[in-house]
């Protein structure tokens, strides 16, 4: 333990001004008004904003190709891992999903899978005009494990409809 005028140090973690730290690493910090900021924690939000064609199968991604934020880059937006987000640490996770269906008739679902298995009640949208889903679930999950939104339609071959205002979003967080 070593004390100075900048803090407290014992053994590699450093108190100073109410924040946690390991090395130069801002692990937590309290306010003096009491926020809780933790700088590292987990979150993403991501939007299509073009039409999503069903890919004929319940386990294909959605893959939102912007983003609104990417704390800590954790949600993929190309390439393998497209419209997956791969949690980084063990823990509860809170994710979202929202879509808007096309004209077109159909059954419209769109799930929350982990690791290629659903893990939320579905958005079911099977009228012949526009209507709006949202979807939400708790989920535990490992270190690596990978979350993702997918959209199929199990009675004809329709969209989920989107344009420059993004109908189509999925995001989430680490609780703890």
């Amino acid at each position: 333990e070593a004390t100075s005028a900048t803090g407290v140090s014992i053994d590699g973690l450093k108190i100073k001004d109410y924040s946690l730290m390991y090395g130069s690493n801002i692990g937590l910090t309290v306010s003096s008004d009491g926020y809780v900021l933790k700088p590292n924690m987990p979150a993403f939000s991501a939007y299509k904003d073009d039409v999503t064609a069903d890919p004929n199968d319940a386990t294909t991604p959605i893959a939102f190709d912007h983003v609104y934020f990417n704390q800590g880059n954790h949600y993929t937006t190309s390439g393998a891992n497209a419209g997956k987000f791969i949690c980084p640490v063990a823990g509860i996770y809170f994710f979202y999903a929202s879509c808007l269906s096309s004209q077109a008739a159909g059954t419209k679902r769109v799930r929350i899978f982990k690791n290629g298995n659903k893990t939320s009640g579905e958005i079911r949208l099977d009228q012949s005009f526009y209507q709006w889903g949202i979807t939400n679930a708790i989920i535990s999950c490992s270190e690596n494990d990978n979350i993702f939104v997918n959209y199929h339609d199990t009675t004809a071959d329709s969209d989920l409809y989107s344009d420059n205002t993004p109908y189509q979003t999925f995001g989430g967080f680490l609780i703890g």
